[in-house]
């Protein structure tokens, strides 16, 4: 019995001894990389869409288009309306390889309208809204489906405020 106790003692110190190496010897925790996106640079609103014209509306009434024919004398400060269509003009190239972006930056709290149209055919489309930068807390995004005809658009509204940018309300048809 006394064997037992001598080899149990042991174990127990071996063990012990084991443990407290381990603690001992352990490299550093790796310090958390710090996260630039939602700190550095101007805040920003991004809405983009495939073969379709986007407008935003900010809520002192101007505005940002990627039509080629916008009014540039009501723009919205610090923003530009862009489409970018590669490959277009080869053959079986249409403009359904363009996309559209609207960007805003710096911009002033408050409810935009957005504005999406189709000049030739009725579509399906995803309009993906993104937002970050050091004017918000966080950043993120979002996407919203939209179903437009030709010469019928489509809005609905984003509020952008401290927290971020969120939708505001479900897609629709413009009142005349």
């Amino acid at each position: 019995m006394q064997g037992v106790r001598i080899l149990l003692g042991t174990a127990v110190i071996v063990a012990a001894s084991a443990i407290a190496w381990k603690m001992i010897t352990a490299p550093p925790p790796r310090a958390k990389p710090p996260v630039l996106a939602d700190r550095t640079g101007p805040g920003f609103v991004a809405v983009a869409g495939e073969a379709v014209d986007i407008e935003v509306i900010a809520p002192d009434g101007k505005r940002t288009s990627t039509s080629a024919g916008a009014d540039t004398t009501v723009r919205i400060p610090e923003s530009d309306g862009s489409v970018d269509c590669g490959g277009y003009g080869r053959a079986r190239e249409s403009q359904t390889a363009c996309s559209a972006s609207v960007m805003l930056r710096s911009p002033a709290f408050g409810e935009y309208r957005v504005v999406v149209s189709s000049p030739d055919s009725a579509r399906g489309e995803t309009i993906t809204v993104g937002y970050g930068g050091s004017t918000f807390r966080r950043t993120g995004g979002f996407s919203v489906r939209v179903v437009v005809g030709p010469q019928r658009p489509v809005d609905f509204a984003i509020t952008v405020a401290a927290e971020g940018a969120s939708q505001r309300s479900q897609p629709k048809m413009p009142q005349p």
